[in-house]
């Protein structure tokens, strides 16, 4: 066993040997069911009630910029805003409310 293996089984505050104490790798999920639900009320937003589904698409796109992937997040927002304002206003223009 060489120098740097064993350093990395030994605890750096105690010096106690750490066996089998590895972090769970969960970084490919983390944040994975914001993105999934933001992209489905994205595409409800575009047909159905652009207000309520864009704003909650805008939160999900925060919320996977923060635990996932600031790109996507950062894409899942621009296009959430872009959808809710112009679904709203479509829906304002062509019905005359804007929950429809």
């Amino acid at each position: 066993m060489n120098h740097l293996q064993l350093q990395q089984n030994v605890c750096e505050n105690c010096g106690e040997a750490l066996f089998g104490m590895e972090e769970p790798n969960s970084s490919s999920k983390k944040g994975l069911i914001y993105a999934a639900f933001g992209w489905l009320f994205l595409a409800v937003s575009i047909l159905f009630m652009p207000f309520v589904f864009g704003t909650a698409a805008f939160f999900m796109g925060l919320m996977t910029f923060l635990e996932r992937s600031q790109i996507h997040g950062a894409i899942l927002v621009f296009f959430a805003a872009m959808t809710t304002i112009f679904g709203t206003l479509f829906s304002i223009f062509v019905a005359g409310t804007m929950f429809i």
